[in-house]
């Protein structure tokens, strides 16, 4: 009885609220988004935890983390403001907030490394470049 009545309901409910969420949310920079859907993670966390029974728990999470992370992954990471930016101006608190996010999809991942990759090899070009450093090699290390 749970599982047909209300769990697939519930589940389903979560999936549009939360799909709505996102794409409320993927309007704003990419900082705000991450902040509102960690926020959104930890409140889910502990209203499942209470609400919900445990075979349920980790049905719902799923869904929350498809909505706000899987399929929102390329679009936030895309952003104008957003991982680059991070990356470049050295917000670490801002990367760590990102790295809290997308680790809830590893797959996601490789949506980063896609936007890193090109700025760790323009910074290394920068570095090994750099004339300074080939008249005094210590530098490097």
């Amino acid at each position: 009885f749970y599982e047909t009545w209300f769990e697939a309901r519930y589940l389903e409910s979560t999936k549009r609220y939360f799909s709505s969420k996102a794409q409320e949310w993927i309007q704003e920079d990419c900082y705000t988004y991450l902040n509102e859907a960690n926020k959104a993670f930890v409140k889910e966390e502990v209203n499942n935890e209470f609400w919900l029974l445990a075979s349920t728990r980790p049905k719902a999470m799923d869904l929350v983390v498809k909505e706000l992370v899987t399929d929102q992954a390329e679009a936030i990471v895309d952003k104008e403001a957003g991982v680059v930016e991070f990356f470049r101006n050295r917000q670490l608190d801002k990367l760590n907030l990102l790295y809290r996010v997308f680790r809830r999809d590893e797959n996601t991942f490789d949506s980063i490394i896609g936007k890193m990759s090109p700025y760790m090899e323009d910074i290394g070009m920068e570095i090994v470049q750099n004339e300074e450093h080939m008249k005094d090699p210590l530098v490097f290390t």
